[in-house]
């Protein structure tokens, strides 16, 4: 059982950075081409206090999934009070110094059958557990990065994923008016709907740290980030089986509180390949949609900028 388990984080941690190497340059030849201008102003990250953590502790599910301490969030919402003031002061120094604690950058993995055979890897769902007080602290952190990313008007429209007040429901009613804006107009009307295969995997670290040090991630910020999704491990747990702990060399962690964010901002600029499509993103899934009078010019026109 302990081949199995190694077998799984092998798979697990491999699959990201295999797919990452076949994904071939921009055609443009510059992936930073459509990032925009560089927003001047720096994120800050104010001090937490225990009245901020006690909130955020109290807000989370009571799940009882145990972290790769052996540590539920039932557990810490039990003795959040009398740990508020330590956890405090971990949070405050993390920020100050620019380094996300390296304790809390572990991820014990459950592989989750899927369907079909069940002695194929890839009919597993890897799901990542990590570290419930590193859950704390990042949800301390996207507070503050939410605040930025609004005042600054970071995201596009476009984009309806993991953000306040969008929704999936949203994402199809855009669509839904388009086509029928289309139909009404006596337009052809041509849609291409993406689903890129493990998104947040692939996902290169040097590339998604340059287009946040232009978005105003800079100094302290910058350096905590870096530090989030840097030396990163992770374990397969099977039972009483555990397998030995691998390097994560790419991609945002899975089951965080940070890294869905950090995806949407990563592909942001997506939504500045074209004015001539409409473009509808909700987190990695990608839809094109182009009408016109002509039902050749709008198929080609959408192929080339779904490949650009």
């Amino acid at each position: 059982m302990n081949d199995v388990a190694e077998g799984f984080n092998n798979f697990f941690v491999n699959v990201g950075p295999e797919l990452a190497r076949q994904i071939k340059p921009s055609q443009g030849g510059d992936v930073f081409q459509n990032l925009g201008e560089r927003i001047p102003d720096t994120i800050f990250l104010r001090d937490t206090d225990r009245n901020e953590i006690i909130n955020i502790v109290n807000k989370f599910k009571n799940k009882t999934s145990k972290d790769w301490n052996g540590i539920d969030m039932m557990v810490i919402k039990k003795v959040i009070i009398a740990i508020a003031d330590p956890l405090t002061y971990i949070c405050n120094l993390s920020f100050k110094s620019g380094t996300f604690p390296c304790k809390m950058k572990t991820a014990k993995v459950i592989p989750l059958y899927k369907a079909c055979d069940k002695h194929l890897f890839t009919n597993y769902r890897p799901v990542s557990l990590l570290s419930q007080f590193s859950k704390i602290l990042e949800k301390i952190f996207v507070i503050r990065l939410d605040s930025f990313i609004e005042k600054h008007q970071l995201l596009m429209d476009c984009q309806y994923g993991f953000r306040t007040n969008r929704s999936t429901s949203m994402a199809l009613m855009e669509l839904v008016e388009e086509l029928t804006s289309s139909i009404d107009n006596k337009k052809y009307a041509v849609g291409i709907f993406i689903d890129l295969k493990k998104a947040f995997d692939t996902i290169d670290h040097g590339i998604l740290l340059h287009k946040l040090e232009r978005m105003g991630i800079r100094g302290v910020g910058y350096n905590w980030l870096s530090s989030y999704i840097g030396n990163r491990q992770q374990f397969v747990q099977m039972g009483e089986y555990r397998s030995t702990s691998l390097d994560i060399t790419c991609g945002v962690p899975q089951g965080s509180i940070l890294g869905p964010k950090l995806f949407t901002l990563y592909i942001n600029d997506i939504c500045k390949v074209s004015s001539i499509v409409k473009l509808v993103v909700f987190a990695d899934d990608t839809n094109i949609f182009c009408s016109g009078e002509i039902y050749s010019s709008c198929w080609m026109l959408s192929q080339r900028k779904c490949v650009s």
